[in-house]
């Protein structure tokens, strides 16, 4: 198992000059849940995207069907995601479906290290 760590997020304020929503809702199809559109903004440029365009508090359809909702959370909030033999694929579409350009390295280094990868 590979413990990727992701950078500091560092300095947020640039959100406070944007005409930004520092609130947001991630919709599935049987949870809504709220949560930072700051945290979320600064690690998905996507996510970014769609919260500086929106004037209300916007509700972003996130796709759960890889990690589950609370992962992908704890993954943006948190900074860390323990990369396994057994869960490499989905953190490494997750990095790219979100445009998380450090978990997609992560995994990728993680694989050119030669390690036992199999499933």
């Amino acid at each position: 198992m590979f413990a990727l760590s992701l950078s500091p997020l560092g300095d947020l304020t640039r959100f406070r000059r944007k005409n930004f929503n520092y609130e947001a809702f991630l919709v599935t199809e049987d949870q809504f849940l709220r949560c930072s559109g700051v945290l979320l903004a600064a690690r998905s440029a996507p996510i970014e995207e769609m919260l500086e365009q929106s004037q209300d508090i916007p509700a972003f359809k996130f796709s759960d069907d890889l990690l589950g909702l609370e992962s992908c959370l704890d993954i943006v909030y948190g900074g860390s995601v323990d990369v396994s033999p057994h869960n490499y694929k989905t953190i490494f579409k997750f990095g790219k479906l979100y445009q998380i350009n450090e978990i997609v390295d992560g995994v990728l280094m993680w694989i050119s290290n030669d390690l036992d990868y199999t499933e």
